[in-house]
């Protein structure tokens, strides 16, 4: 594609990137110091029984009560450190003034004496901070005001007419069976259950899909990177997927602080951990594709076919950050993500609906979600084929992300009172299987055959 340098041009401003680096000594307080600040500020007076409210309406097992106990006793305890931290100071400048031999030595005996209760109450917060930073981590973003309450989601708009047909439809699964697409009995052997070979016209599908996906994003102002498919856990905690939760969402490596990717996002919000960008340089819209690693819990999928819900998948993702001048910039780039999706599923000839999600469907990090599903007439019902989310400021407090209207020197970072935080929007450009499971029933004939869309470029 000789033309895709033209598109690169409006998000050159990646170069400008700025990384306020920490030691490796310093970086776990400042690690800590980060999920304090993003969680706390859930905390106080006047938010907390916002966030009691926001967890009741996800739905969410949070143990809200013992949280705040939490946090008060964490306060009490640091405002004690801090009070003989005090005392211990000003006893110091006194040692130092004094000539007074007597006085010193009561000064020196005094501040002994705070040393070791300071050490004390030190060894007290610890557990306390540990536990505190821990369980205020799963605390989740605000809700929109116009996001629908409970479980049921609003329907926005359809897209496309389903296909009129005078005969049943087979699912995707018989049609792999008549065309030899999947193999999923010798990925069971190799890999266990929840895996599949792609085979002959359907490994060239996901080539295709994956393309063609990029191609769309690109032509619409989105950088291409090609994002690492192992990541260390605290940045998936940070992006709100707790990659250490007792729901063991990622499969984690053994002996390392580190996980596969469950989604492109993470890596692409990591890309700016620690890092501030310009206010001229925003938005910056970026695609990638990966491959999504994720463990399944219970019992949840089953049923659905071998190929809709799988421990590994191909997805091309949208991911971008915007500034908060006017409180709108990233609810307009959801929009814009959400536009796009829509193209990519017309133009597929898929038929869809595009749903508001609820609260009780929310993920963590979402503060507005819209789910696109297309019909899939083997299966008869409608399927999950992308997501979009404006996360707004969440992912990027944790993961310390910001932006100023001029640049400052590196050495001027920890004085400059001008930071703000961005925020983040990401959403499916295309998830493969689903989508090929859309594409090959909605495509079918009446004697087993199916054709695909011109779009794909793809000659049977």
């Amino acid at each position: 594609m000789p033309s895709l340098r033209i598109y690169y041009k409006s998000v050159l401003g990646l170069r400008c990137l700025q990384s306020r680096l920490f030691s490796s000594s310093s970086s776990v307080k400042e690690d800590n110091r980060q999920l304090l600040k993003a969680g706390t500020r859930y905390l106080s007076e006047d938010t907390i029984e916002r966030t009691r409210k926001n967890v009741e309406l996800r739905k969410l097992y949070i143990d809200f009560d013992h949280l705040v106990g939490e946090y008060h006793k964490y306060l009490q305890l640091q405002e004690r450190i801090s009070d003989l931290e005090h005392e211990k100071k000003r006893a110091s400048e006194i040692i130092s003034s004094t000539t007074i031999d007597n006085e010193k030595e009561d000064m020196i005996y005094q501040v002994r004496q705070l040393k070791s209760k300071l050490n004390d109450l030190k060894a007290e917060m610890h557990p306390v901070e540990k536990s505190f930073i821990h369980n205020v981590s799963f605390l989740p973003n605000n809700i929109h005001p116009d996001a629908p309450i409970g479980h049921e989601p609003r329907l926005v708009e359809y897209l496309n007419k389903k296909h009129c047909r005078d005969f049943t439809p087979l699912d995707y699964k018989e049609l792999g069976k008549r065309h030899d697409l999947f193999d999923i009995p010798s990925a069971a052997q190799c890999s266990g259950e929840g895996f599949y070979y792609l085979k002959g016209e359907a490994a060239v599908l996901e080539l295709a899909l994956i393309q063609y996906a990029m191609s769309k994003a690109i032509k619409n102002g989105y950088y291409p990177i090609a994002t690492p498919d192992v990541i260390r856990t605290h940045v998936a905690d940070r992006c709100g997927y707790q990659a250490r939760s007792g729901e063991n969402q990622y499969y984690l490596l053994a002996n390392e602080d580190k996980c596969l990717s469950g989604t492109a996002e993470i890596p692409l919000a990591g890309m700016y951990l620690n890092k501030n960008v310009l206010y001229s340089d925003l938005p910056i819209k970026l695609v990638a594709f990966g491959r999504c690693f994720r463990v399944e819990t219970g019992g949840r999928g089953r049923g659905e076919g071998r190929l809709y819900r799988v421990h590994q998948f191909s997805k091309v993702e949208l991911f971008g950050l915007t500034a908060n001048e006017d409180r709108t910039e990233s609810e307009e780039l959801l929009d814009e993500m959400v536009a796009l999706q829509k193209e990519i599923n017309t133009e597929l000839g898929l038929h869809c609906r595009v749903l508001d999600m609820p609260t009780e469907d929310l993920g963590v990090p979402a503060y507005r979600k819209f789910d696109i599903e297309a019909w899939m007439p083997g299966l008869n019902r409608y399927g999950e084929v992308t997501s979009a989310s404006n996360c707004t400021d969440y992912q990027s407090q944790r993961l310390n992300i910001t932006y100023r209207m001029k640049d400052v020197p590196v050495s001027k970072y920890k004085t400059c009172p001008d930071w703000k935080y961005v925020h983040t929007v990401n959403g499916t450009a295309c998830a493969v299987p689903r989508t090929l499971i859309a594409l090959l029933e909605t495509h079918q004939k009446e004697n087993g055959s199916y054709s695909l869309p011109d779009v794909l470029g793809v000659k049977l």
